[in-house]
Formats: C-alpha cells, sequence, structure tokens
C-alpha cells in the first residue's frame, strides 16, 4: 500500500529531474505552431482529463479511471495568448498531480508553483511545454519513470510505470540565456567562453586582479531597462579567483542536506529571481551592476575586496572569505511583475 506522505514528495522531485545535463537546442519549423516543433501530441488518455478553475489556482480535475498512458501525451485544455515557450526558456508554472490509476490527488491542496528549464530530456514535464504558450492550461499524462526518471517510484511506494496525470498551468516564461550582441571586451578582464545551451566559462590566464570594482557588458541586450527594487529573473555563475597557476574555483553553497553545491542556477537548471536590494547571497556590487543594464544582456562583475563584496559572508557559502576576489557572470532574462 502506498503512503500519502510519501506519495506528495513527487511535485518537489521536479527540481531534482531537471538536474540532468543537457546542451538546449532550438526548435525546428512545423507550420502552424509558430516554427516549433512540440514533444508529444494529444491522445486518448490526455484528451480524457478536464479542468476548471481559474488559471493559476489550484484546478479542480476531473478524468475517468483508471487512466493509462504508456507514452507522454499532451492535451491543451485552455489555450493562452502569450508567448511561445521555445526549447531552452525557463517557464514559470503551478502544477497539479494525480495519480491516474484511481484518481487520488498527490500534489496536496495547495497551489504548487515552480520554475524549471524546457526540453530537458528524460523529464516529459519539461518536454511537455516545449511549443506551448504562456497562459496554457495543459494535461499531461505520462510514466512515472518518463516524468522523474527510473527508479523514482521505489522512493515514494509506486511502480516506476504508474501513470500520472499532471495539469499545468504556464504562468510566464523568460528565454534560457542572454540573447544580446557581443560586445568589445575591455583590457584587464578575464574571458567569458559560453556554451551552446548558455553556460558561461571563464579564463583569467595573463590577467592581473583589479583593485575595484568593474563591470563589463558581455552582451549588450535591447530590452527593459532595470530599475532599483524590481526583481530579476537571472542565470547566474560565480567563482573565486584563483591564485596564480590555478583554475577559478566555483562558489558553493550548502543546501538543506548538508551537501555542498555551487550555486550556478545553470547546473540546476533553474533560474534564480533576484530582488534587487534585498537579498543576501548576491554581493552588493552584483546587485548594482544590473541596475540600469538591460534585459538579455551578459554582465560579468569583478568584486575585489571592499565595498561590493559581501559585508558578512552567508555561512551556507562554503570556503569563502571577504578577503577573496569575486567573478560573476549574470545573464538578465526578465522582469517578473
Amino acid at each position: 500500500m502506498r503512503s500519502t506522505a510519501a506519495i506528495r514528495r513527487i511535485p518537489a522531485l521536479l527540481g531534482a529531474a531537471a538536474l540532468v545535463t543537457a546542451a538546449l537546442a532550438g526548435c525546428t519549423g512545423a507550420p502552424g505552431l509558430g516554427g516549433c516543433d512540440p514533444a508529444y501530441t494529444g491522445g486518448d488518455a490526455s484528451s480524457l482529463v478536464t479542468a476548471t478553475g481559474k488559471l493559476g489556482t489550484n484546478p479542480t480535475v476531473d478524468f475517468p479511471t483508471p487512466l493509462i498512458s504508456s507514452k507522454p501525451q499532451v492535451s491543451v485544455l485552455e489555450a493562452g495568448n502569450g508567448p511561445l515557450i521555445e526549447d531552452g526558456d525557463q517557464v514559470d508554472f503551478t502544477i497539479a498531480i494525480f495519480y491516474g490509476k484511481d484518481g487520488q490527488k498527490i500534489s496536496g491542496d495547495s497551489v504548487n508553483s515552480d520554475r524549471a528549464a524546457v526540453g530537458l530530456p528524460h523529464n516529459s514535464l519539461s518536454e511537455a511545454m516545449v511549443c506551448m504558450h504562456v497562459g496554457d492550461r495543459i494535461a499531461v499524462t505520462t510514466s512515472l519513470a518518463a516524468a522523474y526518471g527510473k527508479g523514482v517510484g521505489a522512493q515514494v511506494g509506486l511502480q516506476d510505470s504508474d501513470t500520472l496525470v499532471v495539469v499545468l498551468d504556464l504562468t510566464a516564461a523568460y528565454r534560457g540565456k542572454a540573447d544580446g550582441f557581443n560586445q568589445l571586451p575591455q583590457d584587464g578582464m578575464p574571458v567569458v567562453v559560453t556554451a551552446v545551451d548558455g553556460t558561461p566559462a571563464i579564463a583569467v590566464d595573463f590577467v592581473d586582479k583589479p583593485a575595484a570594482t568593474r563591470i563589463e557588458t558581455v552582451k549588450g541586450g535591447d530590452g527593459a531597462t532595470v530599475k532599483k527594487g524590481e526583481s530579476v529573473v537571472v542565470q547566474l555563475r560565480a567563482w573565486i579567483w584563483p591564485d596564480a597557476g590555478d583554475d577559478p574555483t566555483e562558489i558553493t553553497e550548502t543546501n538543506a542536506n548538508g551537501t555542498p553545491q555551487t550555486i550556478s542556477t545553470w547546473e540546476q537548471h533553474k533560474a534564480y529571481t533576484l530582488e534587487l536590494g534585498n537579498q543576501p547571497l548576491i554581493p552588493p556590487g552584483v546587485q548594482r551592476a544590473i541596475i540600469g543594464a538591460k534585459v538579455g544582456s551578459q554582465l560579468l562583475v569583478v568584486i575585489p575586496p571592499g565595498a561590493d563584496h559581501y559585508p558578512t559572508v552567508p555561512s551556507t557559502l562554503t570556503g569563502l572569505t571577504t578577503d577573496q576576489t569575486l567573478i560573476w557572470v549574470v545573464d538578465l532574462l526578465g522582469i517578473q511583475k
């Protein structure tokens, strides 16, 4: 017999399932879908799902039981009129999850909101959002293994082959990486190299540590200008300036389980909402650099010890001291309303 408490852990596993390393490519043409090729189509199972209620709230969902879906299926229950969601985008959504066999709700009675990268392989919920639109409410029928990975069923008292019925409300979307134009690099600054999926890396060979904070616009965006006090959706990666002959070391944070992990949003495949002026985990100098920049930009910020550094290093950041020079690369994806 499965435990209700155990299976309610499933929504939290969406983030864990998203930790799949992937180089995300753009959508390719499909007539009538805005030049986008969806990962899945509707089928006999997903077409039987109905949901009522205001978008972004906990919906009332109905479907006949048992409902079995051997392969992922996606049906649009309510069409939105927002922007097209493409492979690699970051999407804000609410999620309601049900057990296909008997209709039992897994995700609890409250509204469950999250953000995830779109199109991650081996994650049917992430792939289901490809080529949808902001404002869509979609029904996804999928096996537990296709949604969260093989072996997850044993952790929550289900079988990997069990069908889940998932209703997703797609409430906002942002580009997954900075899409501005490359700018001329500054002398005496680290070199930023960007992978196909947008993940940045840096090189500091033959570069001396600066004596004062320096800011470089690596890519210049043409979106809205960020203002003080706004909440900005960003991708972040940060390093400690290395000693001579060494490679830069990524800044790490101790998570709730006591395990160190990099603070890179790229590794987590989940962009971060930064409330400017009110986030102790991000140095003041980085927050000040973002103000006045345009959405779509990529910023390189180098912070030596001083006023732009952490006044006190947060206790969760491991191995970091206020006398180290920090290197941050920030992609400005959007302003959260």
